[in-house]
């Protein structure tokens, strides 16, 4: 059987299996690929930071479809993942301490990681709607300003032509 990823021969369909030294080298191989994953993401992560530092609208736009590929592969690597997160607690008593104390340091590096990916988008989502905010306000200000500008400069012919005007700047 061929996963999305292109790995075979190493799950039974629809099991685990119960040789530990089989699914372990699969359950590791899913992990190592995540973890290279979000390591990724925590990188671009840091550049979206800097383009919206930088008002780089372009930039901002390759950095997100980069992320979303990479939240794609995350999605299926999700689902291989899935049968070992929900047997955890029986597959892991079939390792040896250092096998699954390593395994748990994978699994512990990988929710490390979407923490900090998490907690900085949250902080950039909170920049752009500050951002946002205050282009909304200026603009308001000068939709104000132009109808200032227009009701000074009306001069129909039932208003009499303005007297006083600063004609020197």
């Amino acid at each position: 059987m061929t996963s999305a990823h292109g790995q075979s021969g190493d799950r039974p369909s629809g099991a685990l299996g119960t040789d530990p030294s089989v699914w372990s080298r699969r359950l590791r191989r899913i992990l190592d690929e995540q973890i290279g994953l979000y390591e990724q993401l925590d990188s671009l992560s840091a550049r979206q930071l800097q383009a919206i530092s930088n008002e780089d609208a372009d930039q901002l736009l390759v950095i997100l479809g980069e992320r979303e590929a990479i939240i794609g592969e995350l999605l299926h690597l999700n689902e291989d993942l899935s049968p070992f997160v929900s047997n955890w607690a029986t597959l892991s008593a079939q390792l040896p301490p250092s096998q699954r104390d390593a395994l748990g340091a994978s699994f512990d590096r990988v929710a490390a990681l979407v923490e900090a990916i998490s907690e900085r988008d949250e902080r950039d989502r909170r920049e752009l709607e500050a951002r946002r905010e205050r282009v909304k306000t200026s603009l308001v200000e000068v939709s104000r300003g132009k109808g200032a500008v227009a009701a000074y400069s009306r001069v129909g012919p039932t208003d009499p032509p303005a007297r006083f005007q600063d004609r020197e700047g």
